[in-house]
């Protein structure tokens, strides 16, 4: 009987962690692709906060590339042409279909 309830916990315990997995790529993909549900886009840029869409991008790019996006990303929290350099290269880089496969 204790070994069943042990079984149940750790499938609930899976289960809430997919769940989770796939809220947080949700999440990530609205703030890169739109602003539908009062989501300010980019905010997760401004904040320097990495995304899935992000991570994929930088992982495509060259060093140099790395280096100036990086750039972009720690100055666009008060440069607005900052944040969008750095949502076009996600797009660029396919970050987005990533995610959202």
């Amino acid at each position: 009987m204790a070994g069943a309830f042990t079984m149940q916990m750790t499938s609930l315990h899976q289960v809430g962690e997919q769940l989770g997995m796939a809220f947080q790529l949700k999440d990530d993909w609205l703030d890169h692709d739109t602003e539908k549900m009062g989501k300010p886009l980019g905010m997760d840029i401004k904040e320097s906060k990495l995304t899935l869409p992000l991570i994929h991008a930088l992982r495509q790019a060259s060093v140099q590339t790395q280096k100036g996006i990086l750039y972009s990303i720690q100055h666009a929290r008060h440069d607005p042409q900052q944040q969008e350099t750095v949502l076009a290269f996600i797009r660029q880089s396919q970050g987005m279909d990533y995610t959202r496969r």
